[in-house]
Order: C-alpha cells, then sequence, then structure tokens
C-alpha cells in the first residue's frame, strides 16, 4: 500500500521534469569549468543604502569571485570610491593608485590622478602632490585634453584654497585661468607679512601703541598703565637699593613690554587671516570642488589661537 502511494505522488513529479530549470555550466557550451558567477547587485544595494563598510567587502569579493575583466575594473574602482566617500583618506590614496597602476591606459586617468593629488595632500604628502599636478600639466599638453586641462585647475584651487586657509603667504607656480586669478586674489590679501603686522609690532615699542593702532583702546590703556606701574616701581626700588624688588619689577616689566609686542602683532596677524577668509567666502567661483574637505576639517586649518583678549 505505501508503494502504491508512493508512485502515485512521485509519478506527477517525474511527468514534469523537463519543465524543471538546468544549471548555466550543463546548459551553455561556452561555459567554463573554471568560471564562476560573480554577484554585483548586492554591493550596489549596500552602497545605496549607505553601508560603505560592507559594500567595500562585497566588492571584493566579486573581485577574487570572477575572471570577467570588466566587473573587475569596475569592483576596483567602486572601492577606491567607497574608501574615499568614509574619509579614509589613506585607503582611498592606495586604491586610486592601485587601480592606475592596474589599468594604466583608462580613460578616468584625468579624475584618478586628480583624486591622488587630492588624497596626497590630505595625508600630508605634498611632494606626490606636486609631482601628480606636473603629471597631470605634462599629459594635459601631450593629449590636448580638456579633462586633463579641468583636472590641472582643480589641483591648482585645491592647493590654492589649502594655502589660503593655511594663513600661507607664498603659493605654487600656477598654469590655469582660475588658479592664476585665485593666486593674485590671495597675493592681495596676505597674513604674516601684512602691513598692519609690521606697523602694529614697531608701534608696540611704545607700550600700548600697536593696541591704539588696532582700535583696541581698552586694551592699549590698561597695557600702558601697567608697563608705567611697574617702571616706577622699578625705579623706587633701585633709589632704594633692593635690589630684589628691582630685579622682580624689572623682569615683570621686560616681560608684560615684550609680551604686548607680540601679542599685538598676533592681533593684527588674526586680523589680516580672518579679512582674507572673508574674502574667500565670496570667490565661489574659485572654490575647488572639494570645498568641503576644509569646511570638514576646520581645527586643523584655522592656523591661530585667538588671544584670550582678541574680539575677532
Amino acid at each position: 500500500m505505501r508503494a502504491l502511494l508512493f508512485i502515485f505522488i512521485l509519478f506527477p513529479l517525474l511527468a514534469n521534469a523537463e519543465k524543471l530549470p538546468t544549471l548555466q555550466g550543463l546548459d551553455d557550451p561556452n561555459w567554463g569549468s573554471g568560471q564562476t558567477i560573480a554577484d554585483d547587485k548586492f554591493p550596489e544595494y549596500l552602497e545605496k543604502h549607505e553601508d560603505y563598510t560592507s559594500a567595500i567587502v562585497e566588492w571584493q569579493r566579486v573581485i577574487y569571485r570572477t575572471s570577467n575583466q570588466n566587473i573587475q575594473t569596475r569592483a576596483y574602482f567602486k572601492i577606491a570610491n567607497l574608501y574615499n566617500k568614509l574619509n579614509n583618506h589613506p585607503k582611498a590614496l592606495k586604491a586610486y593608485e592601485n587601480y592606475l597602476s592596474r589599468y594604466p591606459k583608462t580613460s578616468k586617468k584625468p579624475f584618478i590622478l586628480s583624486q591622488i593629488h587630492r588624497l596626497s595632500i590630505l595625508t600630508g604628502d605634498s611632494e606626490t602632490a606636486a609631482t601628480i599636478r606636473k603629471q597631470l600639466l605634462k599629459l594635459e599638453k601631450s593629449e590636448k585634453s580638456n579633462s586633463f586641462k579641468e583636472s590641472i585647475e582643480q589641483a591648482e584651487l585645491y592647493e590654492l584654497w589649502l594655502a589660503g586657509l593655511q594663513a600661507k603667504d607664498t603659493f605654487i607656480e600656477t598654469h590655469s585661468e582660475k588658479g592664476s586669478e585665485l593666486k593674485d586674489l590671495l597675493k592681495s590679501l596676505p597674513t604674516q607679512n601684512h602691513e598692519q603686522v609690521k606697523k602694529a609690532t614697531l608701534l608696540s615699542l611704545l607700550p600700548g601703541g600697536g593696541y591704539f593702532y588696532l582700535g583696541f583702546v581698552n586694551w592699549g590703556v590698561l597695557i600702558f598703565m601697567i608697563n608705567l606701574s611697574f617702571f616706577y616701581a622699578l625705579l623706587n626700588a633701585m633709589k632704594q637699593k633692593h635690589w630684589g624688588y628691582g630685579l622682580a619689577f624689572g623682569s615683570m616689566a621686560a616681560f608684560i613690554y615684550i609680551g604686548s609686542m607680540f601679542y599685538s602683532s598676533t592681533l593684527a596677524t588674526e586680523k589680516a587671516y580672518f579679512t582674507r577668509l572673508e574674502a574667500m567666502k565670496t570667490w565661489d567661483d574659485l572654490k575647488p570642488k572639494a570645498v568641503d574637505d576644509f569646511n570638514n576639517t576646520p581645527k586643523a586649518i584655522q592656523p591661530f589661537a585667538l588671544s584670550p583678549h582678541s574680539k575677532l
């Protein structure tokens, strides 16, 4: 009885067996025994949902599970871009360099080189950045490509923008029109060697003079009175031959005098720096495309710690 039931159940399945799907390797004569199927949809799904770390792992699996060159090329490029999105600058730099070494004739070369340039700066390798910028210029001349021209422009804007934010007064050699324009604007707004810095320092030879010049009248009066008080105390101590008091008052007077000169110079530099920053905010056409790099790291860029008495 059991045997009959088994036959009745199994018979319909056997009758429809020809409708069951067949394996790709058995049906396709071009299918090689060493080939595997790589799922490149899943990492795209992860990337779409902003799970970049998992997407990188899945793209790495795709590379090692397929022999399809097109898919592998795409996977290497995706990995570099994802490290970039994660702001993992060292790994992104290594991934782009790896991509370029594997595919030196890629049509994405201008973009790859511009990213290597940018990431070299962000990782502190200014020598590599300068080399890449020269390489872009050389390729632009030899290949007459607008892509290389734009990459050179972005590279120059990037370096100039960073130099401007770091309060530097010396700038790179430029070859692009926008780069030259930005360089001229930055040179017209110096910081360390600004005329106000020199005048404030010289006027500070008179205690409080630098503060008066910069518009900090209250601080100028205070510094002048403090210096005058200690100098008067020093003279009295010397008259009375109180050498210990004289040494103490003299040391304090010298410290305040020299310190006030330093602070007035710092205030003038800060004032010039923030004038430059305000101007840079208005130069929208001269901002590099990756200007967000600077917005995300303000503490690393601003070179000045404001003085305790600064109004800036």
